[in-house]
């Protein structure tokens, strides 16, 4: 089967091919490389279009199928050699055409029509009794952690993008912001095409409590920066011209993990239940603030949703099934459309958190698929705290490139080589103070993203306060080398695990699983260790709600 697949801007990298137009990426690209991932047997010929295209007849011959990307002008004069040559016609996202012109002309000159389902804020156009199909976008990249701030942030720092028609909503949004007292705010603005006027009228009208820094707008800039923010601000009814910047917001900011706070005209989104609504950008902020457990959980089930409905295999599924009915040929063989993609494998799609098959020493390698069996417990951190030989060897003992005797070496922050909803139990030994305090967050959310609903996860660590107290106690007496040691690490050790970067109390350690999502947090008695040695020292356990 040879397809034309018309579209308006590409651009080359070193690396790939993309483009800034988000229905070209999630629309085209994305598909496509679906399509390599499941073997698509057809020569897809990609022709970028521009008022002045002119086509070789010999582009025309063989075709099965022409489809046409959202187009920002008159596309008519190519139609018609199309239809001259008789090729059948999908014109894609026909929703999503701004110019109401160049609509109809399409829905004119198509023979099928696609919708995508991103523009629910807009009626679909009449489809003239034309054939049609709703095929969702694909969002791009892999599901990131989930992100909330913690509890104890004195700032809170937000993301806002847009262009000029939407600037007024953001001077709006921050005289509200200046009635939130009891935080310092940070906003990111990334805008398109704003005048610098604009800019600096809003600069000198801030609040003493708020910051802005203010960038040109670029999609990997976007998504660079979203891992520096709390949440993202739409203050802003929906807009084509940022759809067009970075497909369906929501989608995009819930799959990098992190909230959104939207004005009331988001309501009727398909994922607004997944979301904080708000007619008041400062009430909705302490609202979120007040409920960072809640909030985990809906990013989470949001990202469930979007994995549902949005995923490349998704997408790379319903894009075969529309091709196919509109053709009568089969992409995939005599096998089909469901064995064939159904029986691909995760990671052909890119599946997050999935399990690779990348080389390795084989002690690695079958410890991996450990986390798909029943009962799994995963262990990190000291391997002999414990002195119950019995009890260790329930455990897979996961570690970095620094660590000795590790049944699996993996990123400890992200648990990369786990699959989601897999574990029983993590028991992190000494090891939560190798963190940063600003990125621990995120740690302890990809540690959760591991365990089953109803999991537990498990840390034990030096108690801070005792540390102190014994290091005063110690300098009255004229000596405080082994505290010192406890809460700085032994310099002779010149391994990086063992040096802590941040210090934890039963109260500090509490409020910060709280925060990244877990519930019925509580203290237990450490087993197999002394009184003494119990004393100093914190077991806490935290449980992943069920979902």
């Amino acid at each position: 089967m040879k397809i034309l697949w018309f579209v308006v801007e590409l651009i080359a990298t070193e690396e790939n091919v993309t483009s800034s137009f988000a229905s070209t990426r999630r629309r085209c690209l994305e598909v496509l490389r679906g399509f390599g991932r499941v073997g698509v047997k057809a020569d897809i010929e990609l022709i970028r279009v521009n008022p002045e295209l002119k086509m070789d007849a010999a582009v025309f011959e063989n075709a099965s199928l022409a489809i046409v990307g959202k187009m920002i002008f008159d596309f008519s004069s190519i139609a018609a050699h199309l239809s001259k040559n008789n090729i059948p016609i999908l014109c894609d996202g026909v929703d999503l055409y701004d110019d109401s012109v160049v609509r109809e002309k399409a829905i004119a000159w198509a023979d099928y029509l696609s919708f995508s389902t991103h523009s629910f804020y807009r009626p679909l156009p009449d489809t003239g009794g034309k054939p049609s199909f709703t095929i969702q976008d694909i969002q791009e990249g892999p599901v990131q952690p989930i992100s909330v701030p913690g509890v104890e942030v004195e700032v809170i720092k937000l993301m806002w993008f847009g262009t000029e028609a939407e600037w007024e909503s953001l001077t709006v949004a921050v005289k509200q912001l200046k009635h939130l007292h009891e935080y310092s705010i940070e906003i990111l603005i990334l805008a398109s095409a704003v005048p610098a006027d604009l800019v600096a009228s809003l600069t000198e009208q801030l609040p003493s409590n708020i910051q802005i820094e203010q960038l040109a707008w670029s999609f990997d800039l976007y998504t660079q920066r979203l891992n520096t923010i709390d949440f993202v601000m739409l203050s802003y009814a929906p807009s084509e011209a940022v759809g067009e910047m970075m497909g369906d917001p929501i989608v995009s900011a819930l799959w990098q993990g992190k909230m959104v706070l939207a004005c009331l005209a988001w309501k009727g989104h398909p994922l607004q239940d997944f979301i904080g609504t708000t007619d008041d950008i400062a009430d909705g902020l302490r609202a979120l603030m007040t409920r960072l457990n809640s909030v985990a959980t809906l990013i989470d089930k949001g990202q469930l949703y979007i994995e549902q409905w949005h995923s490349l295999k998704a997408g790379t599924l319903k894009w075969i099934e529309v091709i196919e009915e509109v053709t009568q040929l089969s992409l995939l063989g005599e096998n089909g459309v469901e064995a064939t993609v159904e029986g691909a494998p995760e990671e052909a799609f890119g599946a997050a958190g999935a399990v690779g098959n990348s080389a390795g020493n084989s002690a690695e390698n079958s410890a991996v698929e450990a986390p798909q069996n029943t009962g799994v417990k995963l262990k990190m951190g000291a391997m002999n705290r414990h002195t119950n030989a019995e009890s260790r060897s329930e455990y897979v003992y996961i570690g970095d490139e620094n660590s000795d005797g590790a049944d699996v070496v993996c990123d400890l922050k992200t648990l990369s080589k786990f699959q989601t909803d897999t574990a029983d139990e993590i028991l992190s030994v000494d090891n939560i103070d190798q963190f940063y305090q600003w990125e621990v967050g995120d740690v302890l959310k990809s540690w959760a993203r591991v365990l089953k609903p109803g999991g537990a996860l498990v840390i034990e660590c030096a108690d801070f306060s005792i540390a102190c107290e014994q290091f005063l106690k110690e300098s009255v007496a004229g000596g405080t080398a082994n505290t010192l040691k406890q809460i700085y690490g032994d310099p002779a050790q010149r391994n990086p695990n063992a040096h802590p970067k941040w210090g934890y109390t039963t109260d500090s350690l509490k409020r910060l699983m709280l925060a990244c999502g877990l519930e019925e947090v509580e203290l237990q008695t450490l087993p197999d260790i002394s009184q003494v040695a119990s004393a100093n020292r914190i077991r806490m356990v935290g449980i992943k709600p069920q979902v």
